[in-house]
């Protein structure tokens, strides 16, 4: 709900009624990549997190990095962990700091989650008392961007506490704004009503998004809903954590990264679990993204990196409303050997339908996060087939609190004669039978 307050305690209560598997995680469906390898292939060796006062971070839902110091939000003890050193600079005993962002002479800000936005080191002030989401800085003129859920407040540098806004940027087109991105005279805020990034340019327009990034050719965004966005300065790229499994306790998420004009370039080539919020920054080439959502939380870094264009199959429908009001995700391959369609099954609970029409003999086999895998031969012609959730699927459709779950489908066929295509896709399933 746009503008709801969620202390810390709901936020505990929140996530204990979420339920998956932690092992989920380690699985995934091959993407298109961008050409960044990994630098570091688990955790950052600085990083020592279970140093920190109080044993261990726990949900680390914020990152910024500042003269060879990293400073990582540490949700659940109200505080942010400074390392090499594991030092603290303590919070508001109420909730916790998630977003961070260093203004160019060094102040640090903190997003308290989902609320206030204070400058914290190295003093404490109140900047912004909105049901805030999100904080940036645009390092060319200092200037601070809060993300207030249906608009973005500018403050102009130099910053005065508890100040009006100079700008507010996207009210009227901005509905449920989670984080915020500035580079470029551009600012980048992810909107959970659409599932899509919006491009604002407040020298020129401070209402209409000039460009709205939809998200990975294949599907889209599944979940922006507290999402974490950065950019790179090196280059002008924009980062988005995806949220792939919304729902459930430990989701997978998956880096994106996107040309200036919102063409897309690739996923990181390792997926994180997201801490709703995650933190996500960069810093002199490289990515630095938070992964954990409660203790042994930690940091993951990518980089440096020279990108190309993805070689990612574009869709040739998009999602298209059934007949009974619910969205159906098309998915169809460019190509004369295999066209399939994943759509919610109106009536089903915890089954989805994917229809695959080939025009040769082969074997298709279908797998995602959650579901149980599915290999089937096929002769040609049009064949409907089931989607099942595993164990661990179900138990997160059944608890989740909009009683759906959207689950990412990689979809390999195999012909006789040897050539092959793949594709992914976004199939819903219902906890429940429509009414």
């Amino acid at each position: 709900m746009i503008g709801e307050r969620v202390t810390s305690t709901a936020r505990v209560f929140c996530l204990a009624l979420l339920c998956a598997g932690a092992a989920l995680c380690a699985q995934g469906v091959a993407v298109a990549q961008a050409g960044r390898p990994l630098i570091s292939p688990a955790l950052i060796p600085e990083i020592e997190t279970k140093k920190v006062k109080g044993g261990q971070i726990e949900g680390a839902c914020g990152i910024a990095i500042k003269e060879g110091q990293t400073f990582v939000s540490d949700y659940y003890h109200h505080a942010i962990d400074i390392f090499p050193g594991a030092g603290r600079i303590t919070g508001n005993p109420l909730n916790g700091y998630c977003g961070l962002a260093f203004a160019p002479g060094g102040t640090l800000y903190a997003n308290e989650w989902h609320e206030a936005v204070y400058a914290v080191s190295p003093t404490k002030a109140l900047i912004d008392s909105g049901e805030s989401t999100g904080v940036a800085v645009d390092q060319a003129s200092g200037d601070l961007y809060v993300n207030d859920r249906t608009y973005i407040a500018r403050y102009e540098a130099p910053i005065a506490p508890e100040e009006a806004p100079a700008q507010v940027i996207g009210l009227g087109s901005l509905e449920e704004g989670f984080g915020v991105a500035v580079e470029g005279g551009r600012v980048y805020v992810p909107d959970a009503a659409t599932d899509t990034v919006k491009v604002y340019e407040p020298a020129t327009d401070l209402t209409s998004p000039v460009l709205t990034i939809t998200g990975p050719p294949a599907g889209g965004f599944i979940s922006l809903r507290d999402a974490a966005i950065t950019t790179d300065p090196t280059n002008g790229h924009v980062l988005v954590l995806d949220n792939l499994q919304p729902g459930f306790e430990f989701p997978e998420g998956g880096v994106d990264e996107f040309a200036p004009d919102g063409t897309f370039l690739g996923q990181l080539p390792r997926r994180v679990i997201d801490g709703e919020p995650s933190g996500l920054t960069t810093s002199a080439g490289n990515v630095y993204v938070t992964t954990g959502n409660s203790e042994e939380a930690n940091v993951m870094k990518f980089g440096p990196y020279v990108s190309s264009p993805s070689s990612s199959l574009t869709p040739l429908a998009a999602s298209v409303p059934e007949s009974n009001g619910e969205m159906e995700e098309r998915s169809a391959l460019s190509t004369s050997s295999l066209a399939f369609v994943l759509h919610l099954t109106p009536a089903g609970a915890g089954a989805a339908q994917l229809t695959a029409t080939v025009d040769s003999p082969g074997t298709l086999t279908a797998s995602g996060l959650g579901l149980v895998p599915l290999k089937v031969s096929l002769t040609p012609g049009r064949h409907s087939l089931a989607l099942h959730l595993n164990t661990t699927g179900k138990r997160a459709l059944k608890r989740s609190k909009t009683d759906r779950l959207r689950v990412r489908v990689g979809v390999h066929f195999q012909a006789a004669d040897g050539s092959s295509m793949g594709q992914s896709a976004i199939a819903a399933f219902k906890a429940r039978a429509a009414r």
